[in-house]
């Protein structure tokens, strides 16, 4: 009943202040660490999954003014944190397939807990999102020689 699980997701955020005249789009890879607790009932399940997730910065990209930058094109390397924490919560149902694969849906609910840049508009920004998850999960079978 009770689960670990992880994986690798990609997570795209933008973010829009002062009135347009900053305009980013956010790219992260994201790597959760996540606890869930089951509950089945013939081929249908219920399972509460929460933790938290490293999110790492690959690429960003549009306007973002920070003062004291003379080019106005482009933001400063340092100007967004690189790698965040954040906290995820996850119910979903499931239909259990096989004994080995199973088709999961359900709400999600996440945010990032430091802010996202280091200085300019977004200094004080936090990102959070909410939406659908969709999965398909596989089970490993384990054995003792």
């Amino acid at each position: 009943r009770f689960v670990w699980a992880t994986g690798v997701h990609y997570g795209s955020y933008a973010l829009k202040a002062d009135g347009g005249t900053t305009d980013v789009k956010l790219n992260f890879v994201e790597v959760p660490v996540l606890a869930s607790y089951q509950l089945s009932r013939g081929r249908f399940g219920f399972a509460m999954q929460g933790g938290i997730s490293v999110d790492l910065l690959f690429n960003s990209r549009g306007r973002y003014t920070v003062e004291g930058d003379r080019s106005g094109a482009a933001f400063p390397d340092d100007a967004f944190r690189t790698a965040n924490l954040s906290w995820t919560l996850r119910p979903q149902v499931s239909y259990h397939v096989n004994e080995h694969l199973s088709i999961n849906a359900g709400p999600l609910w996440k945010a990032q807990q430091s802010d996202v840049a280091k200085s300019g508009p977004l200094e004080d920004a936090r990102i959070s999102s909410s939406g659908v998850a969709i999965g398909i999960t596989w089970s490993l079978d384990h054995t003792t020689f």
